[in-house]
């Protein structure tokens, strides 16, 4: 069932509040008037089972340029032209920077599953994609005590930001939201509803996300962890993400689980990239016994 404790309402008030009422004089139009529908563009191809695919084969190659002509090669696609831009797709979106040595790299040719994958994916198609990134913080987010959205519902909301939206384009994009939680394991399609509730992901998965989400070494607070997006987005059970900080400090990537009065925080000591070399090179990994049960 979803996550519907006591702390999830003032949660969302936090991370929701509601408009400042305008001032007498303002203009009551402007005052309700949405983001401009220009800052949101359509999300209508998520490629979602080609990320999963391709990703693990990218530190084959020694540049970016290689790797997106092994994209437009074998991408299963009949046309040329559609296989270059569904490559170019995927390279904006996980490759921003133009850099193919990324931690992303790294980390996706060591996932001993797609499950591992599957949150790095999710997450990094939410970052590029604003969106998406807006269905799943203004809309799936808050929904997450009800635990379903209908596909009508997250119609008008897409028809909010892109009103001038093609029915054909509109039926693009809400095939491109289902997908993406579906096959990326964030939520379920059922018929017109998508069904979503607070779960348990992986340990990689969690580290991945975690380590993008917390760049560099820092303290941070839980109160940080539980209002991220990695929270938000991928609607990860509470109790379990507590557990696997305490997995994490048991194999060494978190230097300190603790709480101090009435401030519960975690130490990361490392950036990305030395974060992930140690964990996959940790001879202890698959030896140390993983709390899955129980309080962290």
């Amino acid at each position: 069932m979803p996550d519907q404790d006591e702390r999830a309402l003032p949660l969302q008030a936090a991370l929701f509040p509601a408009e400042a009422a305008p001032s007498p004089d303002q203009d009551l139009a402007e005052a309700d008037a949405e983001p401009a529908p220009a800052t949101i563009r359509t999300f209508a191809d998520d490629e979602s089972v080609n990320s999963l695919v391709f990703l693990p084969q990218a530190a084959r190659f020694a540049t970016l340029e290689a790797f997106e002509a092994h994209l437009v090669e074998r991408l299963p696609y009949n046309s040329a032209s559609t296989r270059r831009r569904w490559a170019n797709y995927m390279l904006a979106r996980f490759y921003p920077d133009d850099k193919l040595n990324t931690p992303l790299t790294f980390f996706a040719t060591r996932c001993a599953s797609p499950e591992d994958l599957k949150p790095a994916v999710f997450y990094h198609l939410l970052t590029a994609e604003p969106l998406a990134a807006r269905v799943a913080e203004e809309l799936v987010w808050p929904a997450l005590p009800v635990g379903r959205l209908g596909r009508e519902d997250i119609r008008e909301f897409v028809l909010r930001f892109l009103p001038d939206l093609s029915a054909a384009s509109l039926k693009k994009v809400l095939h491109a939201i289902f997908n993406a939680y579906t096959i990326l394991g964030v939520g379920a399609e059922d018929r017109d509803v998508l069904r979503f509730q607070a779960h348990p992901g992986t340990l990689e998965g969690l580290l991945y996300v975690l380590t993008t989400e917390f760049a560099g070494p820092g303290m941070y607070t839980f109160e940080a962890l539980e209002a991220s997006t990695l929270r938000r987005w991928l609607l990860w059970d509470r109790d379990w993400l507590c557990r696997q900080l305490a997995n994490l400090a048991d194999l060494g990537i978190i230097s300190k689980v603790s709480e101090i009065d009435t401030v519960r925080q975690f130490t990361l000591p490392f950036d990305q990239m030395t974060a992930l070399r140690r964990h996959f090179g940790n001879p202890r990994r698959g030896t140390v016994a993983l709390r899955e049960g129980g309080e962290a």
